[in-house]
C-alpha cells in the first residue's frame, strides 16, 4: 500500500482542479477556515474548484467555476477568494479515457493501477488529499496518487 505523505503533514501545498460531487441542492458550503464559518455557497450544475492546498480533510481553494460544454467558465467565477471545502465532497474532474494511479506523488513513480473508462465501469476514486500536481485517492481499498489530468497535456494522463 502506498505511503500517504499528506497524512503525515498537517498542511500541504498543491495546484489541482477538482469537480464538486456534493449533491446537496442547497450547494457546497465554502468556509473561512477548516470547519469554520460559511463564507459562500457553490450552487449550480457541474462545478469545479481550484485547490491550492490541504489542511487535514479540508481543501483550500481560491476560485470555483461552472463547467460548460466540458470546459471551465473562468470568465464567470462562482467564487473568487480564499476558502475551504471538504475533500469528501470533491472528485477527480474531467476524466480522460485512461488514468494511471501511482505509488507516490512524483514523476516516473511506479504505476499501481490503471483506470479505464473504455473497458466498462471505472472504479470511483475517493479524493482524500493533494500534493503539488497530484491528487491523493482511495480506490479499490488502496491509497495512491493520480496526476491532475485537467491539463490534458500531462504525460501521465494520456
Amino acid at each position: 500500500m502506498a505511503l500517504s505523505l499528506c497524512r503525515q503533514a498537517h498542511a500541504a501545498s498543491c495546484e489541482v482542479s477538482l469537480n464538486v460531487t456534493d449533491k446537496d441542492p442547497a450547494g457546497l458550503n465554502v468556509r473561512a477556515t477548516p470547519g469554520g464559518a460559511i463564507i459562500g455557497t457553490l450552487k449550480g450544475g457541474e462545478r469545479e474548484v481550484h485547490v491550492t492546498g490541504q489542511s487535514g480533510a479540508w481543501a483550500s481553494i481560491d476560485r470555483a467555476v461552472l463547467v460548460r460544454g466540458g470546459e471551465p467558465d473562468e470568465a464567470n467565477p462562482l467564487f473568487s477568494s480564499a476558502g475551504y471545502v471538504a475533500f469528501s465532497l470533491l472528485g477527480i474532474g474531467r476524466l480522460v479515457p485512461y488514468q494511471d494511479v501511482f505509488a507516490e506523488p512524483k514523476p516516473f513513480a511506479r504505476v499501481v493501477l490503471k483506470l479505464s473508462r473504455i473497458k466498462g465501469a471505472m472504479p470511483k476514486p475517493e479524493v482524500i488529499g493533494c500534493l503539488d500536481e497530484y491528487v491523493e485517492v482511495r480506490v479499490n481499498g488502496m491509497v495512491a496518487w493520480a496526476h491532475n489530468c485537467n491539463d490534458h497535456r500531462a504525460a501521465s494522463c494520456d
